[in-house]
């Protein structure tokens, strides 16, 4: 047996404290993905600027001139804002002003010890600074973005499209501690680690709560590919749910990644921006 799977069985029979913490970090450790040529290219055409934001250096962008159509992109964990590169062609013909950010340790800013929860303090700081009227947020980015607009409803949002989001982050420490095979105990204590991070209570880590918290989005819109292989379509269903009023789009064929690339989302996007 692997000398670190053995480690990692006593310490999470013996010492759970340990146990959550290392699959605290395994969970905020991003892998670094790699840039397409167009992702590339669409970055270089872009205002860009670094910013200091605690101990990264987090790459901005902006594309477009037209403030008052200002929409804001916000990528998932382990994405970057390259990922947007086909919806932002759309939205300069739309005549928008695209605003963006590479979350710490993602895409070009500076890598380092991060959470899955750090990111949204930035995401405040950029809503606070430029008070987009749209905001079109992918994955986990959701969630990001979420607890930023609770923190700031001040920033009044005309819509915002929610793009393969999950809907309890429950689901999320589930099915880490599964993979890890933590204990009870030690998925307890992991727990308390995840609430830290976000500095808010785990059981309102969804969207039922944030769903009647959130007063300053006009309007919303769920959008799911059905083939989702990382966040299942169930999680689309079950915002819906909570929020009955928004807009709900199934794509078929499309996975979590490519439907950000696929011409159904470019369209749908192109007709429904006000």
């Amino acid at each position: 047996m692997n000398p670190n799977k053995i480690t990692n069985r006593i310490n999470n029979l013996f010492l759970p404290k340990i146990a959550a913490k290392k699959t605290n970090q395994f969970m905020s450790t991003p892998k670094e993905v790699k840039f397409r040529r167009i992702e590339t290219d669409t970055l270089e055409k872009a205002q860009k600027q670094l910013v200091r934001f605690k101990n990264f250096d987090l790459q901005t962008y902006i594309w477009g001139e037209n403030t008052e159509k200002r929409v804001f992109v916000i990528h998932g964990w382990e994405g970057h804002s390259g990922n947007f590169a086909p919806i932002i062609e759309v939205l300069l013909k739309k005549d928008c002003q695209v605003i963006a950010f590479d979350a710490p340790s993602h895409g070009n800013s500076t890598k380092g010890k991060t959470t899955m929860f750090e990111f949204g303090e930035f995401i405040s700081l950029m809503l606070q600074k430029y008070k987009p009227q749209i905001i079109i947020s992918h994955s986990f980015g959701n969630v990001n973005t979420a607890m930023a607009l609770k923190e700031n409803q001040s920033v009044k949002i005309k819509q915002w499209f929610m793009v393969a989001s999950p809907h309890d982050f429950r689901n999320r420490i589930n099915s880490i501690s599964e993979i890890i095979g933590l204990s009870k105990k030690a998925k307890k204590y992991f727990t308390v680690l995840v609430a830290k991070d976000a500095k808010e209570k785990v059981e309102n880590l969804n969207m039922n709560f944030y769903s009647k918290e959130l007063k300053n989005v006009e309007k919303y819109y769920f959008i799911h590919p059905k083939n989702d292989e990382i966040i299942s379509v169930e999680a689309a269903y079950r915002n819906k749910e909570v929020l009955p009023e928004a807009k709900f789009v199934e794509f078929e064929k499309f996975g979590h990644m490519s439907i950000l690339w696929s011409g159904n989302f470019r369209q749908f996007i192109s007709s429904e921006l006000k």
